[in-house]
């Protein structure tokens, strides 16, 4: 968590979702500077379960955009709810902040699949709230939609479920898990990756790698990843452009989208395609020769960008 200086501010909160791989600490190079310049009184954000150092759920649903979501929303809510604060004391106004009067107002910032948390977060808040909405290399319509798929509750289903649970722990889960500890959890593995995903290689530095190697130490680290991995194949509440557009609909909203002119990850043309059919509500701001991580690759030119987007002067 993160306080702006004490000077007037926009916005009530600022809520980052990390993507796939990365957990909260993704945001760390970015994250002082933009509550400051964009005027949050507080910067929040979580690891979703699976990654980071949440704790490892054993039900698999809670490994969903729409779980991760609700976590969110149980932080933000306590930061913008009036007259309270973390304690569920009364919070003094002494301050000259966003009038007390007024509705809250957000700024909700997501990278590629927490792009998707992201607007389920804002679609799950109240609508009188303001929201600023800016989605980083966002993973829309890439992976494939299960929408009303049934769960199987026969007879034979019952019989087989614990054969297929001993048969998914031994021959799926334990190689996997070794597997993903011998590779996943080193550091040549991660700077290999970020390499790769980096417009600008020589900008990669070691307390990067470093941010996404340190939750692998927490116990458990690779079963979350299997869970979050069998989370996706769950039915989805809403495809990704049903999600989007009802959260363009809703009233008080904005939606801006930050791309890398060099994401091999989420590709320029992939964002550009998705979306075409929204142009007239939602910009697409390029950051030239940036890569999947724009906001950790080049801190500042990323907090410029939201400063602008914001229509505000990036000096």
């Amino acid at each position: 968590m993160a306080s702006a200086s004490n000077k007037k501010k926009r916005f009530s909160a600022m809520y980052v979702n990390h993507g796939f791989g990365a957990s909260s600490l993704s945001w760390l190079p970015a994250l002082p500077s933009l509550v400051n310049r964009v005027g949050a009184k507080v910067g929040l954000g979580h690891d979703a379960a699976g990654f980071g150092f949440t704790d490892r759920p054993k039900d698999v649903s809670l490994y969903t955009s729409q779980a991760s979501a609700s976590m969110g929303l149980s932080l933000l809510k306590n930061e913008i709810e009036p007259g309270s604060n973390k304690n569920g004391n009364e919070m003094p106004s002494t301050e000259t902040n966003v009038s007390d009067t007024s509705p809250p107002s957000v700024l909700l910032l997501g990278h590629s699949m927490g792009s998707i948390t992201t607007l389920h977060m804002a679609l799950q808040l109240p609508k009188e709230i303001k929201k600023d909405i800016i989605l980083v290399a966002p993973a829309l319509g890439i992976a494939p939609s299960v929408i009303g798929m049934r769960k199987t509750n026969g007879i034979l289903s019952k019989v087989l479920r614990p054969f297929k649970q001993v048969f998914q722990k031994v021959f799926i889960s334990i190689p996997l898990s070794y597997v993903l500890r011998r590779t996943v959890g080193t550091k040549d593995f991660w700077k290999k990756g970020l390499l790769a995903v980096w417009g600008d290689p020589t900008l990669l530095s070691d307390s990067d790698v470093l941010r996404f190697q340190w939750p692998s130490i927490g116990r458990g680290w690779e079963k979350g990843l299997i869970d979050f991995s069998r989370a996706q194949l769950l039915p989805k509440q809403y495809k990704d452009t049903d999600l989007l557009e009802k959260v363009l609909a809703l009233p008080n909203t904005k939606v801006s989208v930050v791309q890398g002119t060099s994401d091999l990850v989420v590709k320029q043309n992939v964002v550009q395609k998705f979306f075409e059919p929204y142009k007239s509500q939602v910009r697409i701001w390029e950051l030239q020769n940036r890569g999947h991580d724009p906001f950790e690759e080049k801190p500042e030119e990323f907090v410029s960008t939201v400063m602008e987007i914001l229509g505000e002067s990036s000096s």
